[in-house]
């Protein structure tokens, strides 16, 4: 199967990712004319047409814009995109399948150069030069993006003598309880649960923690100072009182605690 630009579009594509499963493609396409229009497409192969699509034009008096990399999410639901920038128009830029535009942009200092996305489509990574690619500069920055969207999220760096902190949230909670200890061979699935129990049911440290009025508990766990810990990993859950039973994250975090 092929696909191309429409009919006497100037257009070639320059950064492109293809689902797992080999049925949806994140694609961008570069408006060589100009240099500075693109165009952005998640799509689904199956039936060849696009779930998501922006077009972006050419901002008056800006440098080429060059998608540089397209990155998928690992449900296909989300594709980010990496652009050199225009002057005028964000170089991220989050599409997702049925939204009418980027659901997310995020402006870097000068040309992004690469990125990486999650497995959840939540959470970019991206190494920017700090000029524009067009211009001469030896510096750049690695960054990293949270879109906020996730149920449970660590909301601090977890170090020896710091502590671990984290957030957690459902809508409508009261309370709730952080979970930590290894991660289960086995998921267990609690009757009236959407989401398994990840972790060890034996072996669970429980820290319960009142919620705020949007449904947020928040976790603040000293670690000692002790060097032998630096390395180890953590792993956490939350859970929370619903009227079937309790309502796990869907996923964990699992940090490694630095010094």
């Amino acid at each position: 199967m092929s696909f191309d630009q429409p009919a006497g579009a100037p257009e070639v594509p320059s950064a492109v990712d293809l689902s797992a499963d080999g049925t949806l493609v994140a694609v961008a396409w570069w408006n060589y004319a100009n240099g500075r229009a693109a165009r952005l497409e998640l799509v689904d192969l199956l039936f060849g047409f696009p779930l998501a699509s922006e077009s972006i034009l050419p901002a008056a008096g800006g440098r080429q814009n060059l998608p540089v990399a397209a990155r998928l999410s690992d449900d296909g639901r989300r594709a980010a995109f990496a652009l050199w920038g225009n002057g005028a128009d964000d170089e991220i830029r989050v599409l997702e399948a049925g939204a009418p535009g980027p659901v997310l942009t995020i402006a870097t200092e000068g040309s992004a150069r690469s990125l990486a996305f999650d497995a959840t489509g939540t959470r970019i990574a991206v190494a920017a030069k700090s000029v524009h690619a067009q211009v001469f500069g030896a510096d750049g920055e690695l960054l990293l993006y949270d879109t906020g969207e996730r149920d449970l999220q660590l909301t601090s760096t977890p170090s020896v003598g710091g502590a671990i902190e984290a957030s957690a949230r459902v809508a409508g909670a009261t309370s709730g309880w952080f979970l930590a200890g290894p991660l289960a061979q086995s998921p267990l699935l609690f009757p009236g649960s959407t989401n398994p129990l990840l972790l060890e049911r034996g072996s669970i440290r429980v820290v319960p923690a009142a919620a705020d009025a949007s449904g947020r508990i928040d976790l603040v766990l000293p670690v000692p100072q002790n060097p032998a810990l630096v390395g180890l990993q953590i792993h956490l859950q939350a859970a929370f009182p619903i009227p079937a039973g309790l309502e796990f994250s869907p996923g964990v975090v699992s940090p490694f605690l630095m010094p």
